[in-house]
């Protein structure tokens, strides 16, 4: 399960603040799962807020699983090319940048090197001969390059040549068609093209089924793909049906306490979710928080999106207290990880932020707002997610009637959207509505 903050000055993150009545209920969160970790692939955007408030309206991040690119690949070629280990191959393809991750598990691509190096590997395939498995490999590391730079048509352009190759040189390898397959079907969930999706997964559950068993891992996951896309197309018995085979499966593959099965508990409470029926969404939340909790331990950062995930529901059944408990878990684990002065750190602030003000704390509320402010001002002033909190500071101020201050907040949040959108983009003139009725008072 990773429900992993990504910054608003992502790629992937394309969100449209409205700007709504101000008021106390505030509520930001995100919520979906990915079963491999070790995979950089499956997903479009990992955060997904829902503020009620502030009727903050962007992409849901779009989850799949699949784990078909294999480490041993890169692994392979790395060895190859006296490169010491996967770590510094990362290094020098890779960069790890807390200004555009939150959740630094991500790796953002050196676009330029990447270019390159796909470039060298396009020439060895050539040398080698397109029809062999070194060259089916390498095809596969380039589909894996353009799917971390964004551009998922290369991507799937790449990854339907090494079904052609794997395909004529090993036929039999049902595995691997599978799992190919499965990543044609993530890069167009990430392009938010369902239909084109679900035809390659259920492509690969035919497959799944005819060669390789009901009890096969693949199978299982190829499951949960499924419900993940009719979760996205708002078929939730349709996506709670494939869950539970998913989770079936995995667990007969598996055991109880696998990642795997812990991420398909969030998977099935994300549908609850969307029912809104929060006391069964908190049960399986909490299942998938325990599964992560024996795997890594309490407070390890791995389990940062099942914490949140929980401080999130207990939120919705207005539990402040249980929720504030769960959101200064997660900032504790953002300071270890990444220190007071990350973005990370700063959005939980944000967060804690957002429980105290649903229990009417706003001296704690501004207190951890101030704090999120101070670090985004210097690591990113003119973003969206610095505006989002300029707007929650600003309601808080007013609760607490500091009307100056409420103000000044505001018009600070104001010229970052300016800045974004132009003086005549709505967002700013219900922002000016707001204002006017804020002096008015």
């Amino acid at each position: 399960m990773n429900l992993l903050l990504k910054s608003s000055n992502s790629k992937l993150n394309k969100f449209n603040y409205l700007i709504g009545k101000v008021d106390s209920n505030l509520s930001t969160f995100f919520l979906e799962s990915m079963m491999n970790r070790m995979n950089f692939i499956n997903y479009i955007n990992r955060k997904c807020f829902s503020n009620k408030t502030l009727n903050t309206i962007q992409r849901q991040r779009i989850l799949c699983k699949s784990n078909s690119f294999n480490n041993n690949y890169i692994s392979t070629y790395i060895s190859k090319n006296k490169s010491n280990s996967l770590q510094t191959f990362n290094k020098k393809y890779f960069s790890t940048n807390d200004t555009s991750n939150i959740n630094m598990g991500h790796l953002e691509p050196n676009a330029e090197k990447l270019k390159q190096h796909i470039d060298d590997l396009n020439k060895i395939i050539k040398e080698k001969g397109k029809y062999s498995e070194e060259a089916a490999k390498l095809v596969h590391v380039i589909g894996y390059y353009y799917i971390n730079l964004n551009n998922f048509e290369k991507a799937i352009d790449y990854l339907k040549e090494m079904y052609k190759i794997i395909n004529k040189i090993k036929p039999d390898s049902y595995s691997d068609l599978v799992e190919i397959s499965n990543d044609i079907g993530v890069c167009y969930t990430n392009m938010l093209k369902f239909d084109k999706a679900l035809e390659y997964y259920e492509s690969s559950l035919k497959l799944c089924l005819q060669k390789l068993g009901k009890l096969n891992r693949l199978t299982g996951i190829t499951y949960s793909n499924i419900g993940m896309i009719y979760y996205q197309q708002n078929k939730l018995d349709k996506a709670e049906e494939y869950q539970v085979k998913a989770l079936n499966v995995l667990k007969a593959c598996y055991n109880d306490t696998h990642k795997g099965v812990g991420d398909v508990y969030t998977s099935i409470g994300n549908i609850f979710y969307k029912r809104k029926d929060y006391t069964k969404c908190l049960e399986y939340f909490k299942k998938s928080l325990d599964i992560y909790n024996k795997n890594y331990g309490e407070n390890n950062f791995n389990n940062i999106e099942c914490i949140h995930n929980v401080a999130v529901i207990y939120r919705e059944l207005k539990d402040f207290d249980k929720s504030i408990e769960y959101f200064e878990k997660e900032l504790e684990i953002m300071k270890k990880q990444w220190g007071e002065t990350s973005q990370g750190f700063a959005i939980s602030c944000r967060h804690l932020a957002n429980a105290f003000t649903c229990k009417l704390d706003f001296i704690s509320s501004t207190k951890y707002l101030e704090t999120a402010i101070s670090i985004l001002s210097q690591l990113d002033p003119l973003g969206k997610e610095t505006a989002v909190c300029y707007i929650e500071l600003s309601n808080a101020y007013n609760a607490l009637k500091k009307n100056d201050l409420a103000v000044d907040a505001m018009i600070k949040a104001k010229r970052i959207y300016i800045n974004v959108h132009g003086k005549d983009h709505e967002h700013v003139k219900r922002m000016d509505v707001v204002l006017d009725r804020m002096t008015r008072d």
